[in-house]
């Protein structure tokens, strides 16, 4: 019957129409269905919190250590959905992925994106493993990364001064009045307001550093330093080995603030325009207003004194340690306001427009700030081994 019905069909040109018409909307509601399919078979391999199947951690040279005190490692995830496999470090497009697991640390304190900080704060605490885990949220679904000591890397005891303050931005110009048939050119924008100051860079406090040794049962002869604040709080411990790179301890100044943005120049106004009336009316259009200047960098801090403590029968200790004690850096210049934009003139009654207003100028940057001042030379003091890290459990 269907057969026939066809055959009749094609028998007329109408037939024929009608007959195409059907099977094209079919086809496109077959290409519809399909395209709706693939869109959310590829959704549901996008990877979500909830549809992890597999989580792969480790760090993105393949190490297996961390330096306290040196760069932290960066980590690369790897983790999976249907089959579909997905891979990032801790940058770019790669950081979203780590947003989708919950994290934790042995040691010290771990952000949701995997960035982990350590500092030891007992000669035993240095010679810790870490471990980082990266939790899905389908239970039981995790990865863990064990990480252990380097002692012989690059790194530095960070008792800077705290950096100043970035400076206020400034306020942005007011935009003009519009014209009005009493006033027919646009109103000028109005400058912007300067930065603001830089903030001064705060003063490292003065630290003591003792400087001795210690026997591990792995590692051998290890250096031991503790760096202590006078009169502030902050204190850490690190283990170097004898032929590895020296301790750099910082406590120079922290930096000057940046000076603050120079705010921009308010926007001119439209003229004012009348091109249905007899009256021709094209008023020009306001100029913008100038760009501000950038504010003033803050002055640096100074520089800490240091007291060195060391091992008395052990001089080339000394050489384990670097000392910077220097002044905090200028702050820098604010950034210069935009000029405001011109704004358009008027049409007038016989079809010509007033003349446009100019943008403003933007205003000049901010000057940098001055350096501050560089703490007194170290002091060296030599003690017997037994006093320097007397009553501490090594």
């Amino acid at each position: 019957m269907r057969w026939a019905l066809i055959a009749g069909l094609l028998g007329s040109s109408a037939g024929c129409s009608l007959l195409g018409t059907q099977l094209a909307a079919q086809e496109a509601a077959r290409n519809q269905r399909a395209a709706e399919a693939a869109a959310a078979a590829a959704k549901k391999k996008e990877p979500s919190a909830e549809n992890l199947q597999t989580v792969e951690l480790a760090t993105a040279d393949g190490s297996t250590t961390y330096c306290q005190g040196g760069q932290p490692p960066k980590l690369r995830l790897v983790v999976s959905v249907e089959g579909s496999t997905h891979e990032g470090i801790q940058e770019g497009k790669g950081q979203e992925l780590f947003k989708l697991l919950q994290w934790s640390a042995s040691v010290g304190k771990i952000s949701n994106q995997g960035e982990w900080e350590f500092l030891a704060d007992s000669p035993k605490a240095a010679l810790q493993e870490v471990v980082i885990t990266a939790a899905a949220a389908k239970p039981g679904l995790s990865a863990q990364l064990k990480l252990a000591p380097d002692f012989k890397c690059e790194r530095t005891a960070d008792f800077r001064g705290e950096p100043g303050k970035e400076g206020e931005r400034g306020m942005t110009g007011n935009s003009g009045s519009a014209g009005t048939s009493a006033q027919q050119a646009g109103g000028h924008g109005s400058d912007g307001g300067p930065g603001g100051l830089g903030g001064p860079g705060g003063d490292a406090l003065p630290v003591e550093v003792a400087v001795g040794s210690m026997n591990h049962p792995q590692q051998g002869q290890l250096v031991l330093v503790r760096v202590q604040q006078v009169g502030g709080k902050k204190k850490a411990y690190y283990l170097l080995d004898p032929t590895g790179a020296p301790l750099t301890v910082d406590v120079s100044g922290g930096a000057g603030g940046k000076g603050g943005y120079g705010g921009q120049g308010g926007m001119g106004a439209i003229g004012h325009g009348e091109y249905t009336s007899g009256q021709c009316c094209n008023g020009s259009g306001g100029n913008g207003g100038n760009g501000a200047a950038g504010g003033t960098g803050g002055i640096g801090g100074r520089g800490a004194a240091v007291t060195v403590k060391l091992d008395s029968k052990q001089a080339a200790l000394k050489e384990r340690i670097r000392i910077v004690n220097g002044p905090g850096l200028a702050g820098e210049g604010g950034t210069s306001g935009s000029g405001g934009d011109g704004a358009q003139g008027g049409r007038g009654s016989q079809g010509a427009y007033g003349s446009d207003g100019s943008r403003g100028s933007s205003g000049p940057s901010g000057a940098a700030g001055q350096p501050g001042l560089a703490g007194p030379a170290p002091k060296f003091v030599n003690q017997r081994a037994s006093q320097l890290f007397a009553g501490e459990a090594l």
